[in-house]
């Protein structure tokens, strides 16, 4: 494996380290029931995963992430400018 990539495994690795460590301390020093840990882990994770996503970058294959045309949103847009246009003129 080249350097590179043992640094994108490396960086990844500690950054899961770094938040495995967090929540066991938080966990042992407020306890699972109170609110500070629900939020730490919260962000704890979501730097965890965000980590993971920005440093490989998986490719999103599935329909779900595929763009659509959404003629609603077009729909209300069009229904807020007549609105906002209406109550300009007053």
């Amino acid at each position: 494996m080249e350097k590179k990539g043992l640094k994108k495994y490396a960086f990844v690795g500690f950054t899961w380290l770094f938040v495995a460590a967090g929540i066991v301390g938080i966990a042992s020093w407020q306890g699972l029931h109170t609110f500070v840990f629900a939020w730490v882990v919260n962000f704890l994770l979501m730097t965890a995963l965000m980590a993971y996503t920005e440093t490989f970058q998986p490719p999103l294959q599935s329909s779900y992430f595929a763009t659509k045309k959404l003629h609603h949103v077009s729909m209300v847009r069009k229904l807020l400018q007549g609105i906002t246009s209406l109550t300009k003129t007053r």
